[in-house]
């Protein structure tokens, strides 16, 4: 999803889920979310933790063909399970002024252009019962109004960091409907547009303490104590890997390892 600068799933022409930078927003998410079955199984979608296994999805002309599961993008997609009758569905892609992300080789300033030569959307189609219909057909009589709740995933990105040893990062949330109740941070170090860099990995930047605060209260109480030097990140580690505990009420199977993970899948480098 690094070709696009924004997706957005719209419903009847109401946008429902709109993703900026969904290359970015994906990836992260990912590493929090995926284990690393699920990471084998998506390997055919193009998703990857190994720079040499990336090369099995481009033959020698540069071909590819990817199945890409909306649930990896949208938070619609991922938590609502009903059914939608009558509606006019819309996918909106918007293409990035730069291929540059999306791609890894020796050559840095090396210009280059992906060409999408088709892309299908495939949508599942529910057949129901008699009985079922009639309910349905009811529902669509009476115009009643349904809830869809989901949770969404929404992308900041603050595109240069002071050289400071403390910085203060000050984001407004949206409207009282739409409240955080995840954050999770990262950080790159002059790997955007460099095609000799892979975008897909993040920087530790010598992080030795974060604290978020929402009005007066402060997340996480105690420092963290963090020294990537030492190897000092059990307490970090410990907040990613019960990430999939609490969003997504399963046990807990963190795609990486507490080792510090080599460097051509590094979550922390």
């Amino acid at each position: 999803m690094l070709l696009f600068d924004e997706n957005r799933y719209e419903i009847g022409g109401y946008v429902i889920d709109r993703i900026r930078n969904p290359g970015l927003t994906s990836i992260i998410k990912g590493y929090v979310s995926f284990n690393k079955n699920a990471a084998q199984f998506l390997q055919n979608s193009g998703w990857f933790l190994n720079n040499n296994e990336q090369s099995n999805i481009v033959d020698d002309n540069g071909n590819f063909n990817v199945v890409i599961d909306l649930s990896t993008i949208f938070g619609f997609c991922e938590d609502y399970r009903k059914i939608i009758l009558n509606m006019r569905q819309e996918l909106v892609l918007i293409r990035s002024n730069s291929d540059t992300n999306a791609i890894i080789n020796s050559t840095e300033n090396e210009s280059v252009k992906v060409v999408l030569n088709k892309i299908l959307w495939k949508m599942p189609h529910i057949s129901v019962s008699d009985v079922e219909r009639l309910k349905l057909v009811g529902y669509v009589a009476r115009n009643v109004e349904l809830e869809a709740a989901f949770r969404g995933w929404e992308l900041h990105e603050y595109p240069l960091l002071q050289e400071t040893q403390r910085h203060t990062w000050n984001i407004k949330t949206a409207t009282q409907l739409e409240k955080p109740r995840f954050v999770i941070v990262g950080f790159h170090t002059d790997r955007k547009n460099k095609s000799n860099r892979n975008f897909s990995h993040f920087d530790h930047c010598n992080l030795i303490n974060m604290k978020l605060y929402l009005n007066s209260e402060m997340f996480p109480y105690d420092n963290l104590n963090i020294n990537f030097e030492n190897n000092q990140i059990a307490t970090l580690y410990d907040m990613y890997a019960k990430f999939q505990r609490s969003y997504y009420e399963k046990e807990n199977e963190p795609i990486f390892t507490p080792s510090p993970p080599p460097l051509n899948c590094n979550l922390y480098n």
